[in-house]
């Protein structure tokens, strides 16, 4: 999920990019689901209603999560390097990126009641109080860099990059899209 702090939302709705970083960031996500055999359900980045808040944009994948933990946070990691590579200018803030992949590790190493229910947002506030466990923050920091690595290889032939561009395109037209939706897109491209 993107979401600009108020100074970088402010100027990306001056230029009015705002929409635009929101669509690159969500086809980063998207693309780089699809090709590690994720299914979308819907992408938007019409303003709606996540988890008791307003979220700017959102994708929503159907059941099922790589089983490989490099891709989960490959996927998880793919709007922000998107984002960051093609807005490099603006003040970015992917909290729900990094709580998710914050949450994927912490369930993985932790097979607790607790954990299997701590939710984003808790996850976030414990680690701003510094109740997250060393071992927790390690693992994902290890995967992160790892997502990274993988990530700029993906990216390295440009076809990844054609793929985001046509789904950053259609996002801005018709702002919200079922899996189903932009199947035409990716295949009137060849992607």
């Amino acid at each position: 999920m993107s979401k600009y702090t108020k100074r970088g939302q402010a100027a990306a709705s001056q230029t009015g990019q705002f929409d635009a970083v929101n669509a690159w960031h969500e086809a980063g996500h998207v693309a780089v689901g699809l090709s590690l055999g994720k299914e979308v359900e819907s992408v938007t980045i019409a303003p709606s209603p996540w988890r008791g808040k307003v979220a700017q944009a959102q994708t929503l994948w159907r059941a099922g999560w790589p089983a490989n933990i490099l891709d989960h946070a490959c996927v998880y990691l793919a709007g922000p390097f998107v984002e960051e590579r093609k807005f490099p200018t603006f003040e970015h803030n992917w909290g729900g990126d990094e709580r998710g992949l914050l949450v994927m590790c912490w369930r993985i190493l932790s097979d607790t009641e607790e954990t299997a229910r701590i939710t984003q947002e808790e996850s976030y506030q414990r680690a701003l109080r510094g109740d997250v466990p060393q071992e927790v923050l390690a693992f994902r920091e290890e995967k992160k860099v790892a997502a990274q690595k993988k990530l700029a290889l993906m990216f390295a032939d440009g076809v990844l990059w054609g793929r985001v561009r046509v789904i950053a395109e259609a996002l801005l037209k018709h702002k919200t899209l079922t899996g189903v939706e932009l199947q035409p897109f990716l295949s009137e491209q060849g992607c």
